[in-house]
C-alpha cells in the first residue's frame, strides 16, 4: 500500500497510520500531529506475504496500540493523539478488503451461550491456511459456521470457556485448568501451562477443532491442546457458552 495518498481529508490528523511495505519488508507507522506533519516513524518487521490473506488488529490499550499481525502482537505504538479524536477509518492501495469490524464499547453480558452454525464446529484439517485467513464477525447472531472461533475480552477475574453436546455434556472446558463433563461426571484434569492472562489487559483466544484435538491460542501463540473425548468431534460440538468475570468484546467466527 505504499505510495498511495495517505490522508483524503485536508483537515484530517491521522491518529494512526500504518504503511506496509513489501519493498523494504516493513510495516512503518506514524501520526500527523498536524495537518501535512508527520511525526517519527516506528518500523517493524513485515510478516504479511504479497499476494496472501492476512488478518490485522487495532486494538487501543490505555495510552497506546497493539497491533497484532496474524494474531501475533507484532508491536505497541504510543497513543500520539487522543482516542476520541478518531473519526473513521481508511483503507487504500493494492489490497483486497474481505472484511472489517471493529468492538470494545459495550462488552456483551455474560453468561453467553450460541450455537454453532448447522449444528456443530467443524474440523480444520489445514491449520496453517485456516489460521491465516479468518472473516471477521462481530456479533454472535452472525453466520456461525467454521472450524474456529476468536474470544476477545478483558478479564475481570475468573471464567470459562465451554464447548457443548446437543444433550448439555460439556464436551471440552477450558479454564486453564482444561477438562470434559461427561454424564454429569468430571473427567482427568489437564494441566501444565503458564497462566497467560493479566488482569484489565486485553487479549485474544483462539479455538481451533483439528482431527485430533482442540487447540488453544493465546494472542496467537498455541499454548495447549485437549484430545477430544468425544467419538465424533467433526460433528458433536454444538453449542458455545461463556461465563465468568470477563468484559467479552467480541467472538470471531471462522466463515469456510
Amino acid at each position: 500500500m505504499r505510495g498511495a495518498r495517505r490522508i483524503q481529508d485536508p483537515g484530517a490528523e491521522a491518529v494512526l497510520h500504518i504503511d506496509i511495505r513489501f519493498d523494504e519488508g516493513q510495516i512503518v507507522m506514524n501520526t500527523m500531529e498536524q495537518p501535512l506533519k508527520w511525526g517519527r516513524e516506528n518500523r517493524v518487521w513485515n510478516p504479511f506475504k504479497r499476494g496472501e490473506d492476512f488478518h490485522l488488529i487495532i486494538r487501543a490499550d490505555g495510552d497506546k496500540f497493539d497491533i497484532l499481525a496474524n494474531h501475533k502482537k507484532i508491536h505497541e505504538y504510543p497513543m500520539r493523539l487522543p482516542l476520541r479524536t478518531i473519526q473513521y477509518l481508511t483503507v487504500i492501495g493494492d489490497v483486497t478488503v474481505e472484511g472489517v469490524g471493529w468492538t470494545g464499547r459495550s462488552p456483551m453480558t455474560l453468561p453467553i451461550r450460541t450455537m454453532f452454525e448447522n449444528g456443530h464446529l467443524k474440523i480444520a484439517y489445514d491449520v496453517r491456511s485456516l489460521r491465516t485467513h479468518v472473516s471477521l464477525r462481530i456479533a454472535i447472531d452472525h453466520d456461525r459456521s467454521g472450524r474456529s472461533f476468536i474470544v476477545y475480552g478483558t478479564p475481570k477475574g475468573n471464567f470459562d470457556v465451554n464447548l457443548l453436546a446437543r444433550n448439555d455434556d460439556i464436551l471440552f472446558h477450558f479454564k486453564i485448568v482444561r477438562n470434559a463433563l461427561i454424564d454429569r461426571n468430571w473427567g482427568e484434569e489437564e494441566r501444565g501451562i503458564m497462566f497467560p492472562f493479566r488482569k484489565g489487559a486485553l487479549f485474544d483466544l483462539q479455538f481451533l477443532n483439528t482431527p485430533d484435538s482442540i487447540q488453544v491460542f493465546f494472542d496467537g501463540e498455541l499454548i495447549c491442546e485437549f484430545k477430544h473425548r468425544t467419538n465424533n468431534p467433526a460433528s458433536d460440538y454444538a453449542d458455545l457458552g461463556i461465563v465468568g468475570e470477563l468484559d467479552l468484546n467480541a467472538i470471531e467466527f471462522n466463515i469456510e
